[in-house]
């Protein structure tokens, strides 16, 4: 019988895993899937659901309806599949319960733009502009092993997300992104 190696900063295996990403132009929730065929290497799939925002979105008082209104608003979202690739550059240096990583997606996006001129949120929905675009993302992080086998990890990383077309008056989403992810 063979007994995988396993080191204390990492696990050989497959994981699923999910979390929150919160960025500079929307926020969202994803789930993925990982597989680390070695202590310093490791690749998955992420599925991602996006909900962008405008930078100067605000929502303001209407005293003369007594009602709460959103003003730049764009009704934006993003279902990137993201293939990724992460590398764990001091896996057995480092004496304690957490690896830095980098790592390096890519893949399509679905953009879905709702019409900004209808009020009712289903109207708004029910028939969205389909795009699709290619993008990708680079991750800066740090993994923490716990007991249990959990893990969470805390990522900083850059979106490049390019639109095919201008879409609500931009011609690409790019930004800074914080992921959280929890592991088991």
């Amino acid at each position: 019988m063979l007994i995988p190696f396993t080191s204390s900063l990492s696990k050989i295996g497959g994981d699923f895993s999910g979390g929150l990403n919160v960025g500079m132009r929307g926020s969202g929730i994803f789930v993925a899937y990982s597989y680390r065929p070695s202590d310093t290497f490791g690749y998955g799939v992420e599925m991602r659901f996006f909900d962008l925002r405008a930078s100067d979105e605000i929502v303001v008082y209407d005293y003369y309806t007594g009602t709460y209104k959103t003003k730049n608003q764009i009704s934006l979202v993003m279902l990137p599949l993201l293939a990724n690739v992460t590398y764990y550059p001091f896996v057995g240096k480092i004496a304690n319960n957490f690896s830095p990583f980098v790592r390096l997606k890519g893949g399509p996006l679905i953009v879905l733009d709702g019409d900004e001129d209808i009020n009712n949120y289903f109207d708004r929905w029910s028939k969205p502009k389909t795009h699709v675009t290619m993008g990708g993302n680079i991750e800066f992080g740090v993994l923490f092993r716990m007991q249990g086998n959990v893990s969470f990890a805390v990522g900083l990383g850059y979106d490049i997300f390019p639109m095919p077309e201008m879409i609500d008056g931009r011609k690409d989403y790019n930004g800074l992104i914080i992921e959280f992810t929890f592991l088991r």
